[in-house]
């Protein structure tokens, strides 16, 4: 799905919203009322960083 040229603009924002350290970061806690949060705002996110490498990696 990747190679479908409707993703050039997501993976375009993806590839600017990665850190120099090779991380994604949460902006933003979207699920306030959630048990809880899977990586901090502001900070090298593992979850979605993991999440994120798969999808650019397919």
């Amino acid at each position: 799905m990747i190679e479908d040229e409707r993703c050039n603009d997501a993976i375009k924002i993806l590839t600017e919203k990665q850190r120099s350290d090779g991380f994604w970061q949460a902006d933003t806690s979207y699920m306030k009322s959630a048990w809880i949060d899977f990586d901090i705002p502001k900070k090298p996110g593992s979850w979605i960083s993991y999440i994120i490498s798969g999808l650019m990696s397919n």
